[in-house]
């Protein structure tokens, strides 16, 4: 695990000289506009006035390449394609290349690898995280020639071996995507007890391949009857204006309407009432089992300010056949979020952000800014 320590002031100040890096894809928050171009397809990006772009390129692929732009985890570049990145004004010294860790339980395959690159360029791969390097160039390309790989983060910058972090958004008290099991730190299951439900019935759990919380009665051959709920703490202080944004799906149930099965409910920290939000976007039913995802957005500004607690609850007393899919939790609000909002205490424990400057309960591969009393350090794990 490489360490870079800086100061928080040098943080504070790195973050606020954005000339030097650009993020030209993330598969999360900024995937850009596509089109087709040839076999592949392009992509134009504006950042800081600087222009780049990307393209993409078949080439002996035997599988037509997808719009990066619609992909729903990662950017796929298949077996034997390439990308291509260009910049009309910007000499290009540092390329950081974030790969999905998704790793095929039944296989145990990985989408990392080492790509062939274009004359100039060198790269080293630590974990998922891929660090292409130049004199200064104002192009990159870089086939797939052992295998596939997905692309979650393409970030350029005119430095020298580091990468400036972006200025993070503001006002984030919260950001899960339920993408991995560790998604579930800090977060407790209460359950009313049955008595014919197993001892090990697992009641809520993050579905590593879909990348989404589940909350289900199944347990691989019968449904039971469940009440459960599953809670977390969300500090909203110096926060106005609160949201809560998540999408959810189901499984083998179809409801148009908000239904007591699964309800979201919110409370002010040690209050006896919980308020039920009330769910009003449902994704449209699939040719199998299962529904699309649908975004659904909260207004939470009567809690502004204060400590709450978010309660998820799978209540189904009939042993219905249902499964309940939750992702891309994010509560936010207007105010200080991010590193900006660490205390400085030289006691307090380690705080994680990505590179986005959302606070990560548990870093595991990748790219982070450990905050530590006065000190943070640029992180890779």
């Amino acid at each position: 695990m490489k360490k870079y320590l800086l100061t928080l002031a040098a943080v504070a100040a790195a973050f606020s000289m954005q000339a030097a890096s650009y993020e030209l894809f993330n598969s999360t928050t900024n995937k850009g506009t596509w089109t087709e171009d040839g076999t592949g397809f392009k992509l134009e990006v504006k950042a800081e006035g600087k222009t780049f772009t990307v393209t993409t390129d078949k080439g002996g692929a035997t599988t037509a390449l997808r719009n990066p732009g619609t992909e729903q985890y990662a950017w796929r570049v298949y077996q034997k394609s390439s990308f291509t990145v260009t910049s009309a004004d910007v000499d290009m010294k540092t390329i950081i290349v974030t790969y999905d860790d998704y790793t095929d339980s039944s296989t145990g395959k990985n989408y990392i690898a080492e790509l062939t690159l274009s004359a100039g360029w060198t790269g080293s791969l630590a974990e998922n995280v891929y660090t292409l390097t130049s004199a200064g160039l104002k192009e990159m390309t870089a086939k797939a020639e052992v295998a596939q790989v997905r692309i979650t983060s393409l970030v350029v910058s005119d430095e020298e071996g580091t990468i400036t972090p972006p200025v993070p958004p503001s006002g984030f008290a919260l950001n899960c995507p339920f993408a991995t099991k560790a998604d579930l730190e800090g977060w407790t299951q209460v359950s009313e007890p049955a008595a014919n439900v197993p001892a090990d019935k697992q009641i809520w759990y993050v579905n590593e391949s879909q990348k989404c919380l589940c909350g289900s009665s199944y347990d691989g051959s019968k449904n039971y009857v469940i009440d459960s709920w599953l809670t977390r703490e969300v500090d909203l202080k110096g926060l106005s204006n609160c949201t809560m944004d998540l999408e959810q799906a189901y499984g083998f149930y179809f409801p148009t309407a908000q239904d007591p099965i699964a309800t979201v409910n919110i409370r002010e920290k040690g209050a006896a009432e919980w308020e039920q939000l009330v769910l009003t976007q449902f994704g449209e039913k699939g040719s199998g089992n299962w529904t699309k995802f649908a975004a659904n957005n909260f207004d939470i500004s009567a809690y502004d300010g204060q400590t709450v607690e978010i309660g998820f609850r799978y209540n189904n007393p009939d042993a219905t056949a249902c499964t309940w899919e939750i992702k891309n939790l994010v509560i936010k609000g207007d105010g200080e979020g991010g590193v900006a909002g660490v205390a400085l205490d030289e006691n307090a424990p380690a705080v994680y952000y990505n590179l986005q400057g959302v606070r990560v309960n548990n870093p595991e591969r990748g790219i982070f800014i450990q905050v530590k009393g006065q000190k943070a350090t640029k992180i890779a794990f």
